[in-house]
């Protein structure tokens, strides 16, 4: 039996704070120079300083893992929380990308502020237990550290900062906990000031290896933003070594000419899966990752199978993928996308949060005058592969203002995506970076 499978994924999430008055002034973080925004943080954690690992430094790799330790009831959330999320933002039929693990960790930092039933309402959309809640800060530390690579072979990398309005006295623990746990710079500026999302751009360009560079704008009420920004760029652990020319056609019917990597099946040594609707398939990194392409049965389509959250989270778990024959024929592509985070948070449940006058963040700012509420989330992806490797970037911001008050079969799986097909981009610890959907490969 002959199957055929595609995928695709990225994302991007930013978290914002506004109000409408002048408050105390702010404590000792640090305003960025005009021209240079890669001032160091005032706290002494940041992304940038865990310690890189070499490809072949088993040894330091092993000692990671083991100091870092990443709950299963980590990855199970994050599984639930990324099938979920796939199935309310990959609606439309084109190319589309979400990275779940950056607006969970910007959820998580807002979560971190947020008191009694804002809180549970973020906790439960993030799919985090009762077991877990108390310890979230700690995990996300913990993944982080595992997370980070930097070495021959390729990076990925996440970091997290957050732009604090000059005059604004936020909470000391709530900074220490950004700082200390998840790895945060901080930074003072002037939302009122043009440049400040130019200074912001140039942060986040940094942080996702220029494939992101947008100019956010801010409303003049703005006295917060919460940053999360992933980056990946890695290498095949077996490249394609040919590519032809050939027809994709997308989900009207129309075709397109496009460029295919070709690679013979290797027997028993690739991973794959067979599941209600689709074949798939994952593909490995040099540096673990996987990229597992997923190809709906004919007359299926990739939106079919997205609308059903237990079957994403089949995909995304790899310990139901199986060794096996795999023939591919995989489009190259490369494309942008921004996802609609905010209607699927609150489609998750998040209602609070969103209301000055239910909304409960004073662990983040204490003012009953000015009581902070959630008032936008942003998402912004960018994903690209060729017979080499891998590259994908995302960033997510959450603005917030201040209120007045079985057994495999034997058969070679032939995985041709030359129609619309799924893909999802998973960490060696089972988490879910990226997750989407390519309609037209030589779309951008």
């Amino acid at each position: 039996m002959k199957r055929i499978l595609p995928a695709l994924l990225c994302a991007a999430l930013t978290l914002t704070l506004a109000s409408c008055a002048q408050s105390p002034p702010p404590r000792d973080v640090q305003s960025p120079p005009p021209q240079d925004i890669q001032t160091p943080a005032p706290r002494d954690v940041q992304p940038a300083e865990i310690q890189a690992i070499g490809i072949d430094e088993t040894g330091k790799a092993m000692q990671r893992r083991s100091l870092n330790p990443v709950a299963a009831e980590t990855v199970t959330s994050l599984r639930e929380f990324s099938a979920e999320l796939a199935a309310l933002t990959l609606t439309k039929k084109e190319n589309q990308c979400v990275s779940p693990i950056s607006l969970y960790l910007a959820l998580a930092m807002a979560a971190q502020g947020a008191r009694d039933s804002t809180r549970a309402e973020l906790l439960n959309a993030m799919r985090v237990p009762d077991t877990l809640a108390g310890r979230l800060p700690e995990q996300a530390g913990n993944l982080m550290r595992r997370l980070y690579t930097d070495n021959d072979a390729g990076v990925l990398k996440v970091a997290n900062s957050a732009w604090i309005q000059n005059g604004y006295d936020l909470e000391d623990a709530y900074l220490d906990s950004l700082s200390g746990e998840y790895y945060a710079a901080l930074y003072n500026v002037d939302f009122n000031d043009a440049d400040t999302g130019k200074q912001i751009g140039r942060w986040i360009a940094d942080n996702t290896g220029g494939l992101l560079t947008p100019e956010p704008e801010y409303d003049k009420a703005t006295v917060l933003t919460l940053i999360n920004t992933i980056y990946l760029k890695d290498a095949w652990r077996n490249i394609f070594r040919m590519t032809q020319l050939d027809d994709f056609t997308r989900a009207d019917g129309s075709v397109v000419s496009c460029t295919f990597m070709l690679r013979g099946a290797t027997n028993g040594h690739e991973l794959r899966r067979f599941g209600e609707g689709y074949a798939a398939a994952a593909i490995p990194t040099q540096n673990g990752v996987s990229m597992a392409l997923i190809l709906p049965d004919e007359g299926l389509s990739p939106w079919d199978l997205l609308s059903k959250p237990e079957i994403v989270a089949e995909w995304l778990d790899l310990s139901g993928y199986r060794g096996g024959a795999v023939l591919y024929t995989v489009p190259q592509f490369s494309f942008g996308a921004k996802p609609d985070v905010l209607n699927a948070v609150q489609n998750m449940g998040v209602k609070a949060a969103f209301d000055a006058r239910t909304a409960d963040l004073t662990g983040i700012y204490n003012d009953p005058g000015q009581p902070l509420f959630i008032g936008d989330i942003r998402q912004e992806t960018h994903i690209g592969i060729d017979e080499n490797g891998v590259e994908a970037a995302a960033y997510t911001e959450i603005i917030a203002f201040a209120g007045a008050m079985p057994m495999e079969p034997d058969d070679e799986l032939d995985l041709k995506l030359d129609r619309p097909f799924a893909f999802a981009l998973i960490s060696d610890t089972g988490v879910p970076l990226f997750v989407g959907v390519v309609e037209d490969p030589t779309a951008d």
